[in-house]
């Protein structure tokens, strides 16, 4: 992440000077602020590490309305999962914060173009915890569809006409 990249750049410049002015109190600290870097970045990927996944329900919506796929986040282990999102790569979510030991409900919208089948091609799973100096994510790709079903007409339209067997038109 950008404030990881920061992060890195401070501490490099910490290694750097106290090299330089052969300063071993701050070679100490720059030394243990990489270490608590390198632990940040095991924690945050062991907050994905073995979490489980589920389809709860489709929502269907009129075509030119958002489709929402709801999913169950399980956690089957016994430390907290804080700061999961769920996402397509175009829109931010909600963190979602899955106990130890239970479950989390999450949602992604999939925008419905046009009527028919809308699929859940892909979607990200990720998080930036604990100190938001790294970005863990999972990008999966399910199976999962719904139904956008056509836009009803606007109230207050007369019917289309209807052609009889006999070759006219009704109105």
């Amino acid at each position: 992440t950008r404030l990881g990249i920061a992060y890195a750049v401070m501490v490099f410049a910490m290694v750097l000077g106290g090299l330089n002015y052969n300063n071993n109190l701050g070679l100490g600290l720059a030394f243990l602020l990489v270490s608590l870097g390198l632990v940040a970045m095991h924690h945050c990927h062991g907050t994905l590490s073995g979490l489980a996944l589920r389809l709860l329900a489709t929502e269907s919506a009129f075509a030119g309305q958002d489709v929402r796929f709801r999913l169950l986040l399980e956690n089957r282990s016994r430390a907290p999962r804080p700061s999961i999102e769920v996402a397509l790569e175009t829109a931010a979510s909600r963190p979602v914060d899955v106990p130890a030991c239970g479950s989390a409900p999450a949602a992604v919208s999939v925008p419905a173009v046009r009527r028919g089948r809308v699929t859940l091609d892909r979607f990200v799973l990720s998080t930036r915890h604990p100190l938001g100096l790294f970005r863990a994510w999972a990008v999966v790709h399910p199976a999962y569809f719904a139904i956008a079903w056509p836009r009803p007409a606007e109230p207050g339209l007369a019917p289309p006409g209807v052609e009889t067997d006999t070759g006219g038109a009704q109105d």
